[in-house]
């Protein structure tokens, strides 16, 4: 049997065409460790984007003196306002829009010495303008799923974990603003081992949502399935400039007693949105100085 596909939970995104590869990273008939995260945002906005930009980051790193390992990492990020482009996306909410996937896993055969990584981060940045009066509306669907298993506790450990987050910025002046609102959902699994956690997402005034988890800690397999749909809906008394700013990213770990190689420093934890989006801020800084903003 393939491990890979037949030990994880069922997964609406495995099954998009965006990562139908993904799934055959690795293949060995007798698996003895893997790690899995994956997360998803899609957003569709009540009006069009006057700037934005997207960034990804991918990175694996492996080492097999004794066994197999393979890792793999997949970052997709696209915004866009022509309904054309809105096929792309897995649920296909409308446009103007943004859908943007992070993707880690590793997997290890029975060997007795082997360490693999995985991570990956999405982002996007959208700029709007709202007139005086107006509505700031859109709707959104946010999941995040992890996974562990190992076959031999006293030799083997697996890490994974991953963050669906953005955050709501605006102001009068577009070099100018101030946090509106934020939403984060986060996950993380060490297996065997202290560190399992699900961090539910708030909801305020103008955001809302139903949420639908699953988890399961502790054993030598442990799941984390996350599945939130909401909407956020603001009114505006005076004109304002509005920055969205989402991240996703997840991490995957395996690791052998004898690699003398720590999950728990491999995989840290998830970093603070403002370290992950420096380079994005500094790309949305020579857009807004070229772009036409409203008066």
């Amino acid at each position: 049997m393939n491990k890979w596909s037949g030990s994880l939970k069922p997964s609406w995104f495995l099954v998009a065409p965006l990562v139908s590869g993904v799934v055959a990273i690795a293949t060995p008939s007798q698996a003895a460790s893997l790690a899995f995260s994956e997360s998803l945002l899609e957003v569709t906005f009540n009006q069009a984007f006057f700037s934005s930009s997207t960034d990804t980051d991918t990175d694996t790193f492996t080492i097999a003196d004794d066994g197999d390992v393979s890792a793999e990492a997949v970052a997709e990020a696209v915004i866009f306002n022509d309904p054309s482009d809105a096929s792309v996306c897995i649920f296909g909410l409308g446009n103007p829009g943004a859908c943007n996937v992070a993707f880690s896993g590793v997997i290890g055969d029975n060997g007795n010495n082997y360490f693999g990584q995985a991570k990956s981060t999405a982002k996007v940045l959208g700029n709007f303008f709202v007139s005086s009066g107006a509505i700031f509306a859109f709707d959104f669907i946010a999941s995040l799923l992890l996974q562990t298993e190992i076959d031999r506790p006293d030799i083997e450990t697996a890490q994974a974990a991953g963050t669906v987050s953005f955050s709501l910025y605006g102001g009068p002046q577009a070099q100018s603003l101030s946090l509106l609102d934020t939403f984060t959902l986060s996950g993380s699994l060490s297996t065997v081992g202290p560190g399992d956690s699900l961090v539910a997402p708030k909801g305020s005034h103008a955001l809302t949502f139903d949420t639908s988890f699953d988890q399961s800690f502790g054993g030598q397999v442990e799941f984390v399935d996350a599945f939130v749909e909401g909407s956020y809906n603001r009114s505006f008394e005076n004109d304002t400039y509005l920055q969205l700013i989402e991240v996703k990213t997840t991490t995957a770990c395996v690791a052998t007693a004898a690699s003398q190689q720590d999950c728990k420093q491999s995989v840290p934890e998830p970093m603070s949105i403002l370290a992950l989006l420096a380079p994005l801020l500094g790309l949305m800084g020579i857009f807004l100085k070229k772009e036409h903003l409203p008066n």
